[in-house]
């Protein structure tokens, strides 16, 4: 695999595409499916876009990291079909390269030969949307530009989908991910960013969506989408702050958005976080990055906002060259706009025999059957903030934490006992490791 990487990431990154036709503003109708030009932007008998009489609620199914080609993400294609969405989302990452012959097989549905299967994603009634990621760039984003987009009919790698209460904002965030080399000898050369948004898209976000306006002349919700995290629970430092450090600069520090992302390869959401990383912007953060990549359990290495996360054992696989190793269950999410609410559910396949924890060795995912994780109802408010309203936790899958008790890593094996602790500190770690070093709990 690093080779493969080797060759491919040298050379002149494609270009950045942008929207060159006045016919597309990059504003997409959401009771339509079709593009807004920039001439209807500034029409306000058609934008912001208004509900037909007859207008249904607006049904999504997203998911990131999706794009290894494997059973499990086959599955996890097959169980955002049936939920029959008006627009589907791929938050980026088709592995390992993006060459086009990986995204022929991994997303178009080609078989590379006679005795494999290719695995085809599954489009959206009126529009399927598919974001940039890391693994798009190391093949320099030629097959994501040239193959990819022209596909599925977008001309850009960032969006937004409106109605008259919302505005899910598609962000590109992988094509800065790297920094770039003439020549590079070893995987470890390979220098990441911290994922910013290109000047191009900052112009867009601020020319043609009027950010700024955002919870002030323009009262609609915000939904972000990309695949780099803004913050992180399962990372030691900093994750991929830039894209939030730019949007701060647009966005009202107490406009509540809700940002999806990917990257990494597991579920967790947040609670609501107003300062993370330097960054002043309050975000309720929802990690989808489980879509089909095979994943190792995870503990969370820190505390700031981490509400709940997905860690079951999907099942143990034997390694190449002996050994053993477990990985968890995939998913994806599903969101439904009906006026000022949106209303979402986070679901992973189930296994094929029934059950939704470790499958047997000898059973793969149910392509009929998904597990339900946990539901959020979110609305907008008078002046355009997020405001989360309900939402439903199944502990007995995930791992919940208390409100206002965060562990790390090392803690979360603790007893209860350290927990309970740990809660009537305040949160304050350093002392509740100090009462459990000095009494041995």
């Amino acid at each position: 695999m690093g080779r493969c990487y080797l060759n491919n990431f040298r050379g002149v990154k494609h270009a950045f595409n942008t929207y060159t036709d006045p016919a597309n503003s990059g504003v997409y109708n959401a009771y339509t499916g079709e593009p807004m030009s920039v001439a209807d932007l500034q029409d306000p008998s058609v934008y912001p876009p208004k509900a037909p009489a007859d207008a249904e609620p607006i049904k999504l199914a997203i998911a990131s990291d999706w794009g290894s080609g494997t059973m499990e993400s086959a599955a996890v294609a097959e169980l955002m079909a049936q939920f029959d969405a008006h627009y589907t989302m791929h938050m980026g990452d088709v592995y390992y390269e993006s060459l086009d012959h990986e995204i022929k097989t991994a997303v178009l549905g080609e078989a590379p030969n006679e005795y494999q299967k290719g695995v085809v994603w599954p489009d959206g009634s009126r529009r399927t949307f598919m974001l940039s990621a890391n693994h798009e760039l190391l093949s320099l984003g030629y097959g994501y530009f040239d193959t990819l987009l022209p596909n599925k009919d977008q001309e850009a790698s960032f969006m937004s989908l409106e109605t008259e209460y919302w505005r899910i904002i598609g962000l590109d965030t992988g094509y800065g991910a790297y920094n770039t080399f003439d020549w590079i000898t070893a995987i470890d050369e390979l220098s990441e960013t911290d994922a910013p948004l290109q000047d191009e898209q900052m112009d867009w976000l601020n020319a043609t969506l009027n950010l700024a306006e955002a919870c002030k002349e323009d009262p609609r919700g915000i939904i972000l989408t990309s695949h780099h995290q803004p913050f992180s629970d399962f990372v030691r430092d900093e994750a991929y702050p830039a894209a939030a450090k730019q949007l701060a600069t647009l966005v009202p520090k107490d406009c509540s958005v809700l940002w999806l992302s990917g990257h990494e390869h597991e579920f967790s959401l947040y609670d609501l976080n107003e300062n993370f990383d330097g960054v002043e912007m309050s975000v309720y953060h929802r990690l989808l990055g489980n879509g089909g990549f095979p994943q190792r359990p995870q503990q969370p290495s820190k505390h700031t906002a981490l509400k709940a996360w997905d860690n079951r054992k999907y099942k143990t696989f034997q390694k190449n060259g002996g050994g053993e190793e477990d990985y968890v269950f995939n998913g994806y999410m599903t969101l439904v706009l009906d006026g000022p609410c949106a209303v979402v559910e986070y679901r992973t396949f189930a296994c094929a025999g029934g059950g939704n924890a470790t499958c047997a060795v000898a059973e793969g995912p149910s392509f009929e059957e998904s597990t339900l994780l946990a539901t959020e109802s979110f609305a907008v408010s008078a002046d355009g903030k997020v405001e989360l309203v309900d939402q439903h936790l199944d502990g007995s899958l995930m791992t919940v934490l208390e409100d206002g008790v965060g562990l790390t890593a090392d803690q979360m094996s603790d007893p209860p006992k350290y927990r309970q602790r740990y809660a009537s500190l305040g949160g304050d770690h350093d002392k509740a490791t100090k009462k459990r070093d000095e009494q041995g709990w």
